[in-house]
């Protein structure tokens, strides 16, 4: 018997990591969610990256965009068997970059322009 009590019926579901982008409403929700799957990443994984793939202290949604941009970039076939671990990042960092598009495409409504009319404006009557 537990000391505590008994909280009914519910049902637990798993939440995945493309998931929780999807769930994010803001960008720094997104930010938590990157730090939280960095944070599965042991210090031993991370050493055997490549110097230029390590994520730093990531801040704001650039940090995130500038590392999915760095890992789709690189060779992922790499002799010191990181190439599962860098797939996996490059896989989950261009998720969360394209979850950062689609919530500053909802901040500022897009407004295609008329042709002849580049600036977008109406043109006078």
């Amino acid at each position: 018997m537990s000391i505590y009590p008994y909280p009914g019926p519910q049902r637990l579901t798993a939440t995945s990591w493309p998931q929780r982008l999807r769930s994010a409403t803001s960008e720094q929700e997104v930010v938590d969610v990157v730090r939280d799957f960095l944070a599965t990443f042991s210090p031993y994984d991370l050493a055997r990256l490549p110097v230029e793939l390590r994520p730093g202290r990531i801040v704001d949604g650039n940090d995130v965009s500038d590392l999915a941009f760095t890992l789709v970039r690189h060779d992922h076939d790499d002799a010191q068997g990181t190439a599962r671990c860098i797939h996996k990042m490059t896989h989950f960092f261009t998720q969360a970059s394209v979850r950062l598009s689609e919530l500053k495409g909802h901040g500022a409504p897009y407004s295609v322009p008329q042709r002849g009319n580049e600036s977008g404006a109406r043109p006078a009557h």
